[in-house]
């Protein structure tokens, strides 16, 4: 097919014969693929400083469905990571879905929905408001898996949706005090996905331990169902 232009993001790149580089690419148009980047190692490589961690680029490769891995000729940064790198809590927990995407996502299958998610997170954490980008992406990337969370306004029992404090994570449905299915959890958890999600999410201050709250649980949830 000769050589095409993607647009796509790092997720990871490991060292092949000294020189060159195997990189996992995720492409807003093919999904996850697979490049080698030759010659990406040396001292005056052409991809010097472009193919780190979460990188946003635009890749020029010779492409051949036929072939298992195409080789990236040229890369024209978008955005850089370097944003990310300053906050060491942040930077675990994008490692973690990163990692965590690249189980669950097949190379070669199209989730450009999801692509547009993952830039509209990174825009966000750049934007200084990590919280609230990193959970707006982790909820819809669960739904976009078949994995939803079912944010209910009561318990099965009528129970109201502020005294939800307990999650199932086999169904992803939240349950009050009295039915008591699954873990308990802090019952603000729902109200904050709540309003991440509805207009008046502007107005929505995390707190670090309210974000890490809602993250573990939505962490153990995607874990529950791939383990």
């Amino acid at each position: 097919m000769g050589k095409i232009k993607f647009e796509g993001i790092i997720l990871y790149k490991t060292k092949f014969k000294n020189t060159s580089y195997i990189l996992d690419v995720f492409t807003k148009s093919k999904g996850r693929i697979p490049l080698i980047a030759r010659g990406a190692l040396r001292d005056k490589s052409k991809f010097l400083g472009d193919l780190e961690f979460l990188n946003h680029l635009y890749l020029y490769v010779y492409f051949k469905n036929s072939r298992n891995i195409n080789t990236l000729m040229e890369t024209e940064m978008i955005e850089n990571s370097n944003f990310i790198i300053t906050n060491p809590l942040i930077f675990n927990k994008l490692g973690e879905i990163v990692y965590h995407l690249r189980r669950t996502l097949l190379q070669g299958e199209n989730h450009d929905k999801i692509y547009d998610k993952f830039i509209l997170m990174l825009k966000g954490i750049k934007k200084n408001k990590p919280y609230k980008a990193i959970l707006y992406f982790f909820y819809f990337y669960l739904k976009f898996i078949g994995w939803d969370i079912k944010l209910t306004i009561e318990c099965s029992c009528n129970n109201p949706g502020e005294n939800l404090n307990y999650f199932d994570y086999e169904n992803g449905e939240f349950y009050c005090s009295n039915c008591k299915r699954g873990d308990k959890i802090n019952n603000k958890i729902i109200l904050i996905i709540k309003q991440l999600l509805s207009p008046k999410s502007k107005e929505l201050n995390i707190s670090k331990r309210e974000f890490l709250d809602c993250y573990n649980l939505l962490l153990k949830y995607l874990k529950y169902h791939i383990s």
